[in-house]
């Protein structure tokens, strides 16, 4: 075979599979393995509310570059996401307890209705998949080069 049938078939061969074990494709990608519970996932430049029943005292969050916190309230915290990676967000009460010591990861926005195929270290495609998957995004013109393959500067 040559190069670019081996490529359609390894899409086709993911577009089975995905299709075929039912994932939610925007779930996969905006809750990573390691979140949890505790976890709270933040996209890159959105907020997200924390309420919590007891009053903090002390609210910190562990690498703000990562993320940054505002005290709404005693009980409302928002958590701004400033950058791509993990940090923790710590809220301590009057006495010194810890109320919650949160796992905070923050991601790429993700559009629910686009994949990106990366091809190699160098090319990437993005499709839009509303119901089905097609190549590139109907609503920008073809001249603007959105959809077509492109090559990452190095």
């Amino acid at each position: 075979m040559n190069k670019n049938t081996t490529r359609i078939f390894c899409f086709l061969t993911f577009l089975v599979a995905f299709f075929a074990t039912n994932w939610n494709l925007s779930e996969f990608l905006l809750n990573p393995s390691y979140a949890d519970d505790n976890s709270i996932v933040v996209a890159l430049d959105k907020v997200e509310v924390v309420n919590i029943d007891t009053e903090a005292s002390v609210v910190q969050i562990g690498n703000p570059e990562i993320a940054d916190v505002n005290v709404a309230s005693a009980t409302t915290i928002l958590v701004l996401g400033i950058s791509a990676g993990e940090t923790n967000l710590l809220l301590i009460d009057y006495k010194g307890k810890v109320i919650q010591d949160l796992n905070i990861v923050v991601v790429r926005e993700v559009n629910k209705n686009q994949i990106t195929v990366h091809q190699g270290p160098s090319t990437t495609r993005s499709l839009r998949c509303d119901p089905t998957c097609t190549e590139g995004d109907p609503s920008v013109s073809p001249e603007s080069g959105a959809g077509n393959p492109t090559t990452a500067s190095q």
